[in-house]
């Protein structure tokens, strides 16, 4: 409690002023801790997205290996990779198209590119190189 000058007979309890402090101190912090929360949700969406993303890539990646170097050029197209996740304990149905782009840097090595989006602006490029194996 607060004592001012000349206010040597009161009684028991908080005056307004400090009722409103306290009330302005505890909304200040319930709002930064929301926000907070609120942006940290944010991010995690991302990642996730994100590293779905690098999923999708990884089994685009594994089917090109495993084509024959010769036969690779044959798959540079356009595709879709459908994924059922949970998220916030809804089961969610994640659609990922992609497209991929090869182009022959010398006789024996190719340039292997997928271009990952996730139906919005968000997009991702992967990018390596597959040599001809003697």
């Amino acid at each position: 409690m607060l004592f001012f000058k000349g206010m040597k007979n009161r009684s028991n309890g908080f005056t307004l002023m400090e009722v409103l402090v306290c009330t302005t101190l505890l909304v200040s912090i319930i709002g930064l801790s929301s926000a907070l929360l609120l942006t940290t949700s944010r991010y995690l969406e991302r990642s996730r997205s994100h590293l779905m993303g690098e999923y999708v890539a990884e089994k685009v990646m594994e089917q090109v290996l495993s084509t024959d170097f010769y036969d690779i050029n044959s798959l540079a197209t356009t595709g879709r990779y459908t994924m059922e996740t949970t998220l916030r304990g809804k089961k969610k149905t994640l659609t990922f198209s992609y497209q991929l782009a090869i182009k022959d840097v010398s006789p024996r090595l190719k340039s292997v590119a997928i271009t990952i989006n996730k139906g919005s602006a968000e997009e991702a490029r992967y990018e390596t190189l597959v040599a001809e194996l003697y």
